[in-house]
């Protein structure tokens, strides 16, 4: 047993003779080893960062593998050396290392842009391809294709480290294919919404498709190749689009911008639109594009939907108004006529904005006038203020202005009362204290009710003024005879017309005010009314655009339409002395037969210009002829209503090429600094003969300093012959103290029949004449 022992010693002590044996001799030559590795790493690091950098061998497209396996492989014999040492010894010998870490990740990223690089230039090959073969589809697709991988590769292009290096990589593949394909980003931005305009045009989606049509359209404008293939796309595109109306905006109270899906004719006529609810228009402006058209109307209602029929046919998209239509300065929430009973009250806020359109906090007033032109004085406490800002108000019998402190909010309330026994109205005016600019509130009528009695009306040779103040068929209820009383009617009634007995719903579309008709009046809501029409007039039946109203124009052309009875014929006749003669009245349209659809429309041409042109519009129902309406006038010449009488009188003055330029310009300096806002300019015009009251609305003004610097006024209407500044955008060196001003264009500066402002040309001499001066 003992020999066993020591042989298995014996061996135990050579193996491991062997071991120290083959190991350093001491710490100092593992030292020298460890080093020797670090210096291999560092060496091989060197050379890889040299194949990496465009300063070395990089040519962007050999990979440096070779350099960079190698520098891997020293990079990991040294660290498995290091991994041996202390701890103090390590950090010493990792330090050293971390430029080689650094070279094999910058060498990863460069091999890997390579390889993403030679993926783009693949799919910059298809689309050159494609190009050159001119396959339209193939270059859609070809393009889409490369723009997508440039997105997913452009990370690891710009992995690269070095600026020269890195932008050598993407000169050598970025640049090339984004030049390729910016070659043809006008032609594929064209076949892209041609396509979507035919998507959505499936879908009936006709606002997307027109937004993409217009998109494609400009795009055009830009291609340089397969120019005559992308505009028959463009042009099919539109083809397959249908002509309807995309939008309907109220710009003010009186303009409405619609838009098509796309350009329409050459010609527009007012005839070709025509608005429900009383909504009139009387001009169609046609945009430089065709694709919008400017409608100058009568005042559009707050808080109203307006139908519009084109051409014939009901468009679906509506035009609402809401309850609260922008202003430019201020707004009072009640802008209508209200009709209420004695007693009632009336709540009207008012959103107060300054001159730039920000919340205004300073003092307001607010007074009450008897009529709608807001003069007069009400009858003595038949209405008062009762409340403002919930503050309640002692009865005011004198009617002055009261004065009212405007909250951090911007906003006034205040409540109309009225207090009186007989019928009364009122008309709020509120007044902007730091430059006097006014806001007219709507009027409110306080209505004695009828009692129980017989009324009788009748209507030959009355007007409304006369018989019927007013007619509420919503509501059920007229205002008739000279004390304006209101008289009520409902289901319990009993409605007669010409001897048949009606529904309420046909009573009220029949009732107006040229009819005969009697009322047996109960006041009473649980008696029976007996409300008989004797003679239905019908001529609601015919309207006209500007019906019974003068109004100006700069045209010798007048496009009227209107509403009739479906069937019979319109007449228009030139009218010395506002009867209609047949013989001695000259015809100058008609006759037009009113559509199914109870429209009609047509032209009046070669009007007298600088003068009035007087006509009578004749509708002639089915059975009567014109000669049996000759010479039908009331006691003062006007034309009248009865029950087989359906026409009126309106009169057009038209103006000359002159009319609308003026030949005097002043500046009022407000705060005597030159040209400044709050300043007023102030017009006179050639022809005063004509009515150039200016529209309520905002407009802009260019001017010149006469230096050729220019500023852009935003102006709002002071009074009819005047203007205010309410902003300026100038030029930093335009000189506001100039003497003169010259107006190089204006905007929305048109007189209350649409009347653009007109600039006149230059004298011989080259000059500016006075008529675009302004002057202090």
């Amino acid at each position: 047993m003992k020999k066993k022992a020591i042989k298995i010693a014996a061996s135990t002590a050579v193996a491991a003779s062997a071991f120290v044996a083959a190991a350093p001799a001491n710490k100092a030559d593992a030292a020298v080893n460890v080093d020797q590795l670090v210096k291999s790493a560092e060496a091989s690091a060197k050379v890889l960062q040299w194949s990496i950098s465009t300063e070395g061998t990089a040519n962007f497209v050999d990979r440096p593998y070779a350099q960079y396996n190698a520098a891997k492989k020293t990079n990991a014999a040294a660290k498995a050396a290091i991994a041996k040492l202390s701890t103090s010894e390590k950090v010493v010998y990792e330090a050293r290392l971390l430029d080689s870490d650094i070279q094999i990740k910058r060498a990863q990223a460069y091999i890997d842009a390579l390889t993403s690089g030679e993926k783009i230039r693949d799919k910059q090959a298809a689309l050159d391809k494609a190009i050159k073969a001119a396959d339209l589809k193939s270059v859609q697709s070809s393009y889409h294709v490369l723009t997508a991988e440039i997105r997913k590769q452009a990370e690891l292009l710009y992995r690269v480290y070095g600026q020269s290096t890195r932008d050598g990589i993407l000169k050598e593949f970025k640049a090339p294919a984004e030049s390729l394909y910016r070659s043809v980003i006008n032609e594929v931005t064209v076949l892209d919404h041609t396509n979507l305009v035919d998507k959505y045009t499936k879908e009936k989606n006709y606002d997307k498709a027109t937004e993409h049509l217009a998109k494609a359209e400009e795009a055009l404008k830009s291609v340089k190749l397969f120019k005559t293939d992308l505009t028959k796309n463009v042009n099919d595109a539109a083809a397959a689009l249908p002509l309807d109306v995309t939008s309907i905006a109220r710009i003010d109270s009186n303009t409405i911008q619609v838009k098509f899906t796309k350009a329409v004719d050459n010609v527009v006529a007012t005839g070709d639109f025509v608005f429900d609810n009383g909504l009139v228009v009387t001009q169609a402006v046609l945009s430089s594009d065709k694709k919008s058209v400017t409608l100058t109307t009568n005042t559009i209602s707050a808080d109203k939907t307006y139908t519009l029929t084109y051409r014939g046919k009901e468009v679906a998209v509506k035009l609402v108004v809401p309850k609260n239509p922008s202003d430019p300065n201020f707004v009072v929430d009640a802008k209508d006529v209200a009709r209420l009973e004695l007693k009632n009250t009336r709540l009207y806020t008012v959103d107060v904005k300054d001159a730039n359109g920000r919340t205004y906090t300073g003092d307001i007033n607010i007074q009450l006038f008897s009529k709608d032109n807001y003069t007069g004085t009400p009858a003595a406490g038949n209405a008062f203020i009762s409340n403002i800002d919930g503050v309640n108000q002692a009865v005011d019998t004198g009617y002055t202005a009261k004065k009212v402190n405007v909250g951090p909010d911007g906003k006034v309330v205040f409540v109309v009362t009225g207090a009186g026994t007989a019928t009364n109205a009122v008309y709020p005016l509120i007044t902007r204290l730091d430059d006097n600019k006014e806001i007219k509130a709507g009027g409110t009528v306080f209505h004695e009710v009828a009692t129980t009695d017989v009324y009788a009306f009748t209507g030959a040779n009355n007007f409304k003024a006369n018989d019927l103040d007013y007619i509420d068929t919503t509501n059920k209820f007229v205002v008739a005879g000279s004390d304006a009383k209101k008289l009520k009617y409902d289901e319990n009634d009993t409605f007669v017309i010409e001897g048949k007995i009606v529904s309420l719903a046909d009573f009220a579309k029949a009732l107006s005010d040229g009819d005969e008709f009697t009322v047996d009046y109960k006041d009473e809501k649980s008696a029976v009314s007996v409300w008989n029409i004797t003679a239905d007039a019908d001529h609601n039946s015919i309207s006209v655009d500007k019906f019974t109203k003068a109004f100006t124009v700069d045209s010798s052309l007048v496009a009227l339409t209107g509403k009739g009875q479906p069937g019979s014929k319109i007449y228009i006749y030139e009218s010395a002395d506002n009867t209609f003669n047949q013989g001695a009245d000259n015809l100058v349209s008609g006759p037009v037969t009113v559509n199914s659809n109870g429209t009609w429309t047509t032209n009046v041409s070669t009007l007298k210009r600088n003068a009035s042109n007087q006509f009578i519009v004749l509708q002639v129902n089915s059975g009567e002829t014109v000669a049996s309406y000759e010479g039908l006038t009331d006691a003062n010449d006007n034309v009248f209503y009865t029950a087989a009488i359906n026409y009126g009188l309106f009169t057009a003055q038209v103006a000359d090429a002159g009319a609308s330029v003026a030949n005097g310009i002043i500046l009022n300096d407000a705060n005597n600094n030159g040209l400044g806002i709050n300043d007023t300019i102030s017009f006179t015009f050639n022809n005063a003969s004509f009515n150039h009251k200016f529209k309520d609305q905002t407009g802009t003004i260019v001017v010149d300093d006469t230096t050729g610097l220019k500023a852009t006024l935003t102006v709002v209407v002071e009074d009819d012959d005047t203007l205010k500044i309410t902003n300026i955008s100038r030029h930093e060196k335009f000189n506001t103290a100039s003497t003169e001003f010259v107006i190089d264009s204006a905007k929305n500066v048109t007189n209350q029949d649409g009347l653009s402002f007109k600039l006149s040309d230059k004298d011989p001499s080259g000059k500016e004449t006075a008529s675009n001066i302004i002057t202090k």
